[in-house]
């Protein structure tokens, strides 16, 4: 297992300290407060509800054994990732932000 973990937490330490900085450079000096609580709040509440559907997937199955219930938690983790990724393609190009813009 240590491998998988150690390929996972370089994989969100690769990703979350970019999208940290990228969320808090679009927000004006007098909101960056307010942006960086809310990123904050929402990140923490992302984790706290992964954990507990994937606990509830694991646990769930855990009856049929060890194998399969890491099986069917393995599978909601990647139907998620795949789902997030997807949703990605709805987010608005740099044209959103007035910076790139230039006014």
């Amino acid at each position: 297992m240590a491998p998988g973990l150690a390929l996972v937490g370089a994989g969100q330490g690769l990703a979350i300290t970019p999208l940290t900085a990228t969320v808090l450079s679009h927000a004006t000096s007098e909101n960056a407060g307010a942006v960086s609580g809310a990123l904050s709040t929402m990140q923490q509440v992302g984790n706290a509800l992964g954990v507990a559907v994937t606990g509830v997937v694991f646990y769930g199955a855990l009856s049929e054994g060890y194998p399969i219930a890491f099986g069917r938690s393995l599978v909601e983790l990647v139907a998620l990732l795949v789902g997030v990724a997807l949703l990605t393609r709805l987010l608005p190009g740099r044209g959103w932000c007035p910076e790139a813009r230039g006014t």
